[in-house]
């Protein structure tokens, strides 16, 4: 399993560098859009839509209600999808083994989804089109990456104690430790390194010299990927599967690689926009 885990990230992250760096904001909207729109396929599966009909017309709805969103303020819709995801951590940290009553039923559960997956994917636009953009984003994939990168090889080396075992038995409270501890450090050595001075165009806007708010927002954003891993989780367990796909080997599909993304990318978009405008 592990070796196909790396297999598969080695392929794709040279791929996901390129589509960052190498093409413009609204190529790489469309870009993201379409494969968001793969995680809204998968999302059908998780609600039990039966067939490619149904799971279609769900993809479609995800690409309109994100083409809609591109007409609306940024703040507002980043704004809602940061303090809806205060209900999924709540459904995390307070469930006993009975679904929270907005996952029980398969309606409201898309729509949850149409949420999270607009949201996620609009923010990564955001950030994409500000100054620095593409560097923003790299620097969300560090945080997140490494952040899941130390919290598996650590809790697998130290973890005892489970993190949350009606939702996800094989996480630790040392894993979980050790990604947040250990996402901050990247943070930290992130920060030192923009202060060089070939950086200083964007220094304004990530608040140079000031580690302590940077680190915050990291601090937010790293604690958001690991509930966002935790919620599909939850969402998996209830819906009873697995993986949500079999597209990516080693990993699953597609949630089961970017739901730590999909639940920081509101409020890491949220800050950036706003510091942007500032």
């Amino acid at each position: 399993m592990l070796i196909w885990r790396v297999l598969t990230a080695l392929c794709l992250i040279p791929l996901v560098l390129w589509a960052v760096i190498g093409l413009q904001s609204k190529h790489f909207g469309v870009l993201a859009a379409i494969f968001f729109s793969l995680g809204a396929w998968e999302w059908a599966n998780l609600c039990h839509f039966k067939t490619k009909v149904t799971k279609g017309i769900y993809a479609i709805c995800f690409l309109l209600i994100f083409g809609l969103l591109c007409w609306v303020d940024s703040i507002s819709v980043l704004l809602l999808g940061s303090l809806f995801w205060l209900m999924p951590c709540y459904w995390v940290l307070s469930y006993e083994g009975g679904a929270p009553f907005l996952l029980k039923n398969n309606g409201s559960k898309a729509i949850i989804g149409l949420l999270t997956l607009t949201i996620a994917c609009y923010g990564l636009y955001a950030v994409h089109r500000l100054p620095f953009g593409p560097g923003w984003i790299i620097l969300l994939f560090l945080l997140v990456w490494s952040s899941d990168t130390f919290a598996y090889f650590i809790g697998r080396k130290w973890g005892r104690l489970p993190l949350a075992p009606l939702v996800s038995p094989k996480k630790t409270l040392a894993g979980f430790w050790g990604g947040l501890i250990g996402a901050l450090g990247v943070a930290g050595v992130a920060f030192m390194l923009i202060q060089s001075p070939r950086f200083n165009a964007i220094k304004p806007l990530l608040l140079a010299g000031e580690l302590p708010a940077w680190l915050s927002i990291s601090f937010i954003t790293i604690l958001l990927a690991i509930f966002g891993d935790l919620f599909e989780s939850l969402i998996k367990r209830i819906s009873g599967v697995k993986d949500s796909g079999n597209i990516l080997p080693g990993h699953g599909g597609i949630l089961d690689r970017t739901d730590s993304l999909i639940a920081a990318l509101p409020f890491y978009a949220l800050c950036l926009v706003w510091l942007s405008r500032a």
